[in-house]
């Protein structure tokens, strides 16, 4: 099965504690507009848990986290708590309001309608109870503060860009408050670049501002920005690498889905051009492009081009790597944080904690477990074909040699099923429920599973 995707959770690797919790967070039964107006009229704001489609354990980490005692009767006391899941009425309606790309995570909204603050992610409940509470009651905290901060609404900014369209500083201020909640910002940044003066686009403050906001590659603004490279350089420049990191990966990121959405392979491959040319390094670059058009072919769902793809870059990029490789990617970002973070600490003990050496361990192990993982879930969820499916099974038994993890394990039996192997598949399979149950989540699709190969069922399920 899958694994938590990296990009929707924070994961950090503790000793797990006892997990002593009350009954499951009640969400509200009602519609948007009913909570928001609870809101309104309580005092309180709208906590919108969106649900992922593509991460079912993200959903229970984030219950979990939930029914923690303390944090429960905070959300209670502040919050109209509100599930938006799959099978939503208004999930839509939502998406094309307050989230447009999709993302997991907790939408807080004022009474008026407002967005307030936004959490895309959530916490693993391997942390400490108290620490997971502390987490989320201080984004509760951050949302109120900005319902109290007196700035104008984006309804207000939106009103004033249509009223006064040579009034620059509002058309900055309302990008910039949709930058900070994830909202879409390119059409309306090819508007702002349209009613410039002309000279101001030759200037590094400008280029700077468009800069931040990543438009795509496609874009008006994209062909202003970049139009006098010696300009843009220059404005590029004075922001710090991990800023310019950050906007690459945005512009990328953006890039790409208006390639899928139009299913434009051209437009695709200026995306990976684009990803390998920004890498000083060639490898990772070469990487990049191939992750790219990865990324492109499975979006459209080109399978042929796809399931070619995947089985070479998995086999060049991780197949390829060696533990020995991994262990030493792991003492280089140890020896970076004893240097960087734990000399700077004034208590001297901590040089000598090996914890930190722990969480980084298992983050660089589980990230490449996780990834092999993924892949061979695509191809066993994909096709029948044996060629693929034993390439599958070998990297998914690379996957749990790196790191033995619920979902690696139970990825790994599906495909010792399919291939003939079923007496290891149903070994394999009870090792991964044993996992999960010690994690206390829900074993029944890894239970139903087991069922199937015990009978000698049919298991495998193609995606269409």
């Amino acid at each position: 099965m899958q694994t938590l995707s990296k990009l929707l959770l924070i994961s950090i690797f503790l000793v797990g504690s006892f997990y002593q919790t009350i009954a499951q967070l009640q969400f509200q039964n009602t519609s948007l507009d009913d909570a928001i107006q609870k809101a309104a009229s309580s005092g309180k704001i709208v906590l919108a848990n969106f649900v992922s489609a593509s991460c079912s354990r993200c959903d229970e980490v984030a219950n979990k986290n939930f029914a923690i005692k303390k944090l429960h009767e905070f959300i209670l006391k502040k919050c109209i708590p509100l599930r938006i899941s799959l099978d939503n009425k208004d999930r839509q309606k939502f998406i094309d309001e307050y989230n447009p790309d999709k993302k997991m995570g907790i939408y807080f909204i004022s009474g008026d309608g407002e967005l307030v603050h936004v959490l895309a992610a959530v916490l693993s409940s391997k942390m400490p109870q108290d620490k997971i509470s502390e987490f989320y009651i201080y984004q509760i905290e951050q949302a109120y503060s900005k319902l109290a901060e007196g700035k104008a609404s984006l309804k207000e900014l939106d009103e004033e860009w249509s009223k006064n369209p040579t009034d620059i500083i509002a058309m900055e201020l309302n990008l910039n408050r949709r930058k900070s909640l994830g909202l879409a910002t390119d059409s309306l940044l090819d508007v702002y670049v349209q009613r410039l003066p002309v000279d101001s686009l030759t200037t590094s403050r400008t280029l700077r501002f468009i800069a931040q906001l990543a438009p795509s590659l496609f874009s008006p603004a994209n062909e202003v920005l970049r139009a006098k490279y010696p300009n843009f350089s220059k404005a590029w420049f004075t922001m710090d690498l991990p800023t310019r990191i950050a906007i690459n990966k945005k512009v990328i990121s953006s890039s790409m889905k208006k390639a899928i959405a139009s299913k434009n392979v051209v437009m695709a491959n200026k995306v990976a051009n684009f990803s390998d040319a920004i890498n000083d390094n060639k490898v990772a670059g070469q990487k990049s492009y191939y992750r790219q058009l990865l990324n492109y072919y499975s979006a459209v769902k080109d399978t042929l081009q796809s399931l070619s793809l995947t089985s070479f870059y998995y086999d060049r990029y991780y197949i390829s790597q060696s533990k020995d490789s991994l262990l030493k990617n792991v003492a280089k970002k140890q020896e970076d944080f004893h240097n960087h973070v734990l000399k700077k600490h004034t208590d001297t003990s901590m040089l000598a904690d090996s914890s930190n050496y722990k969480i980084i361990y298992n983050e660089i192990m589980q990230s490449y477990t996780g990834m092999l993982n993924n892949a061979a879930w695509y191809i066993y969820t994909t096709t029948p074909n044996p060629k693929y499916l034993y390439k599958a099974l070998e990297w998914a038994e690379r996957a749990i040699n790196i790191y033995e993890s619920p979902e690696a394990l139970d990825t790994y039996a599906r495909l010792l099923y399919v291939t003939g192997n079923t007496t290891k598949a149903i070994k394999v399979q009870k090792q991964a429920i044993i996992l999960l149950q010690n994690e206390n989540f829900d074993t029944t699709n890894y239970t139903n599973a087991l069922h199937k190969m015990e009978k000698h069922e049919v298991l495998q399920e193609i995606n269409q």
